[in-house]
């Protein structure tokens, strides 16, 4: 847990908020177009300008670089949401940081597929100005 409380003094001293630890996010590997279960891999999603099949990870990253949580690979065409749940973060999350509440919450920073999610903070959309 110190660790994690260095983390989020690093991200403060550089100018961010001071409950922020880490960072989460998917990505995506495009791989080749498998003989068998295209449909998993297939994202319709455009990398390097065209369709492709992928298979997905999910990590964490802290500010020194490092990846303190990798998941997958996860089919392609699955949301950042659905590979957090897969990926039973989440409950090694509430297990770290519960214990520690009395001291103030802890975060990831992640984007809005991330909503409503135990120890996640992510950007939302002001819809009041479009």
């Amino acid at each position: 847990m110190e660790t994690i409380k260095s983390y989020a003094q690093t991200i403060e001293g550089i100018g961010g908020p001071g409950n922020i630890w880490g960072f989460i996010d998917g990505t995506l590997c495009s791989i080749c177009r498998p003989k068998q279960g295209q449909h998993q891999f297939y994202t319709g999603y455009k990398l390097c300008h065209k369709l492709c099949h992928a298979i997905k990870f999910q990590g964490i990253t802290t500010p020194d670089g490092l990846i303190a949580f990798l998941a997958g690979p996860f089919e392609g065409k699955l949301g950042d949401w659905m590979a957090w749940r897969q990926s039973g973060v989440e409950e090694i999350l509430r297990d770290i940081l519960s214990e520690n509440i009395e001291q103030g919450r802890l975060f990831l920073y992640g984007d809005h597929a991330y909503s409503l999610s135990f120890g996640i903070i992510c950007p939302f959309k002001n819809t009041i100005f479009h």
